[in-house]
């Protein structure tokens, strides 16, 4: 089944929720890159063992280009096609890397994760923890740029 990706889901900031779609490789090229201290730092931490790590809102791929470069295992999540469409371009090649397109809420995996992150998203998805393996770790990543574009 196609999704829609005009088509904003039911609920708060729904309509906000797929804006960035509309400027998919623009966002894509101002949004800044994850310091590679900060997610190796994440990965030693969550000590995945070859469990897998799921992406919320996985964007056009930032955060999981940052990830993948450490070997994960990795679901990527995007509700919005257009941002779908440059995360699996900017992360094709990347072996372990799976995008799937559609909304996060109403994913019903076979399994649980090792990792569950969230770079600059954590705040669309309104369930997650019930993903998470019992001894896994979530993890929101955020970033704040003063004085300076936020593409430097």
């Amino acid at each position: 089944m196609t999704e829609d990706p005009t088509r904003a889901p039911a609920g708060p900031q729904s309509a906000r929720r797929r804006s960035f779609g509309e400027v998919a490789e623009a966002y894509d090229a101002a949004r800044p890159d994850y310091p590679d201290q900060l997610v190796a730092g994440v990965v030693e931490f969550a000590d995945l063992r070859e469990a897998p790590a799921l992406e919320v809102g996985a964007g056009t791929g930032k955060a999981t280009r940052a990830f993948a470069v450490h070997g994960l295992t990795m679901t990527c999540i995007e509700p919005d096609q257009r941002m779908a469409g440059v995360l699996s371009r900017t992360c094709a090649g990347l072996p372990g890397v799976t995008v799937e397109t559609g909304e996060f809420e109403t994913r019903q995996p076979d399994h649980r994760y090792g990792l569950l992150f969230s770079g600059q998203a954590w705040h669309w998805p309104s369930t997650a923890l019930v993903l998470l393996d019992p001894a896994g770790h979530p993890f929101r990543i955020s970033t704040l740029v003063r004085g300076r574009p936020a593409n430097q």
